[in-house]
């Protein structure tokens, strides 16, 4: 077995420990009978409404994404082709925690013939879009909902989230030992085929740039559009369950927040981070232990059942576009 192979093996252990670990955090006073009965109370009406408002993101990625790709020059020939590649990204992430970038844009290449470092670049760029946006969320949400937000901070602060002080060093020399190297190889072939693919990258991370006025008005409008959708998908769910009916948007942005971070730390899917992170969010807000662990499985249970479904018809969509391509070939 290869050491690239032992690497990616140890480095998806330790993410599925990491899940497991907080889901029992989660789950290991859970009382389980009250916890089924919630969920099968659970208001199926908006559970649906929140699936589809969680669909609903996925394509206005896409549309986002056809539209600097238009501006690059390689405008794809169908408009679902993003927005099944996105999907299909999601899913990846289900069983390989921060892989959907590079599923996505492979998905992308095959089905559309879009170069990957151009593809690669844009995902950057909506990275980028998708920080700034976060800090902005964060921010409105520590305004609106102060209190909590500083008790969620000093919780933070006062656990695991605290760094060796070796860490800064260490990277200052890694770094330095890294651009010597660069250095001293520039004109390798290997380094050469890799300036060339940073070069595509920076191409595609430019697109923003090419907008014109209308276009980036749009690209604004899909942006606000992926957001609100995060916070819709999670704010009718309050509306699903007796013990969250009466929080308010104030609350929902709170959680967002919240749930936003359990999604960031790379367990598969949020698995164990999004059920803690929520439930402990929720506790803030008045809301029991189990009425809190009742929501978040109930809310990620149905995103999760968006993701698996919007993946698989994703990953047929491509197979038979790609399919096509080889016969037209």
């Amino acid at each position: 077995m290869s050491a690239k192979k032992i690497k990616s093996i140890l480095t998806y252990t330790i993410f599925i420990g990491l899940g497991a670990g907080l889901l029992y955090l989660a789950f290991r006073e859970t009382e389980w009978d009250k916890l089924l009965a919630d969920m099968r109370e659970a208001n199926l009406s908006f559970l649906a409404l929140s699936l589809l408002l969680g669909f609903y993101a996925y394509v206005a990625r896409g549309l986002r994404w056809n539209l600097m790709l238009k501006v690059m020059g390689h405008p794809p020939k169908r408009t679902w082709s993003t927005i099944h590649s996105i999907a299909l990204g999601y899913f990846s992430n289900l069983a390989i925690p921060r892989s959907g970038e590079v599923f996505r844009c492979t998905a992308m290449y095959r089905a559309e013939s879009v170069p990957v470092d151009r593809l690669l670049g844009t995902v950057l760029l909506e990275r980028l879009v998708d920080l700034f946006m976060l800090i902005l969320v964060f921010a409105l949400g520590f305004i609106t909902n102060f209190s909590n937000m500083q008790r969620l901070l000093k919780d933070v602060e006062s656990g695991s989230m605290q760094f060796p002080g070796w860490i800064i060093p260490a990277g200052i020399a890694l770094l330095g030992l890294g651009l010597l190297i660069l250095r001293l190889m520039r004109n390798h072939p290997f380094f050469l085929k890799v300036r060339t693919f940073i070069i595509g990258m920076l191409e595609g991370l430019r697109a923003f740039q090419k907008l014109n006025t209308k276009q980036r008005f749009i690209f604004i409008v899909h942006t606000i559009q992926i957001w609100l959708m995060y916070f819709l998908m999670v704010y009718v769910v309050f509306f699903a369950l007796p013990a969250t009916q009466h929080l308010g948007i104030s609350d929902g942005l709170f959680l967002m927040v919240v749930g936003g971070l359990g999604m960031v730390i790379p367990t598969p899917g949020g698995v164990g981070s999004y059920h803690f992170l929520v439930m402990t969010g929720l506790f803030f807000l008045g809301v029991e232990k189990t009425d809190g662990l009742s929501f978040a499985t109930v809310v990620h249970g149905t995103q999760l059942v968006m993701t698996i479904v919007a993946g698989i018809v994703g990953f047929i969509f491509l197979a038979r576009v790609q399919n096509r391509s080889i016969d037209n070939g």
